[in-house]
């Protein structure tokens, strides 16, 4: 595995510690598993377990020289969480799962939004990552 698969299974592995304690224990919200894993958290069960390795797989990629499958792969999982937003998860369908967000907010504020401050993180490095640097046209003008 390369470096950034390696970071990104470390940001996955701490998404979904984050998304576990969110959950709590069944009591809380299974929301952010559902996003931080996207668009493999569909599967049901298996899914909430899935965020450190989409993270290292999108790492892989972003690690790579080309950046086409990056994109793809980064396109298809803000597609999948829209979908999350608006029709739920398997674990919590429809306007259920914002009835247990908000539940799990009150509980454990700092878990669930450390966890989608994590992520949102995240998410800006990983569509930055893939986008064409100024290196090659500075060496053209310099």
């Amino acid at each position: 595995m390369t470096r950034v698969s390696w970071i990104g299974f470390a940001y996955g592995w701490a998404l979904f510690l984050l998304a576990f304690i969110s959950a709590g224990a069944g009591h809380g919200s299974y929301l952010p598993a559902a996003l931080f894993g996207a668009p493999l958290s569909l599967i049901p069960t298996a899914g909430f377990f899935v965020a450190p390795i989409w993270w290292a797989i999108v790492g892989r990629l972003l690690g790579q020289p080309m950046r086409l499958p990056a994109i793809i792969l980064m396109t298809v999982h803000v597609v999948a969480v829209g979908l999350l937003l608006w029709l739920g998860n398997p674990a919590e369908p429809g306007d259920e799962q914002w009835r247990y967000f908000w539940q799990a907010e009150r509980a454990i504020p700092p878990a669930l939004w450390g966890g989608i401050g994590l992520y949102a993180t995240g998410q800006v490095v990983a569509w930055v990552l893939p986008l064409p640097s100024d290196e090659g046209s500075s060496r053209c003008a310099g």
